[in-house]
């Protein structure tokens, strides 16, 4: 419920970084399908990956005097939610 309810202080930014993130994950959540076409290594991302990033966002644009959506986004995604686990070479 809480996933689904948004941020409902922060609406807006809520739908635009969910609409960044869904189809982020769904990249990476296909390549990641393809083996060792779509990865050197395999990684088991599943939909556990989405909700905590979007999780983390939420808990961004709830604590945040001025949030910024884009930047925080592109960390979680890149450093701590699906790009820590990637150790291509």
């Amino acid at each position: 419920e809480m996933f689904f309810g948004g941020c409902p202080q922060r609406d807006i930014e809520w739908k635009t970084a969910l609409y960044r993130l869904l189809p982020c994950h769904g990249t990476i959540f296909e390549r990641a399908a393809h083996g060792a076409i779509g990865w050197t290594l395999p990684y088991d991302f599943s939909s556990l990956d989405l909700i905590i990033v979007a999780q983390h966002i939420q808990d961004h644009l709830a604590t945040a005097r001025k949030p910024r959506v884009k930047e925080v986004l592109s960390h979680l995604i890149s450093s701590c939610g699906y790009g820590a686990r990637i150790e291509d070479p």
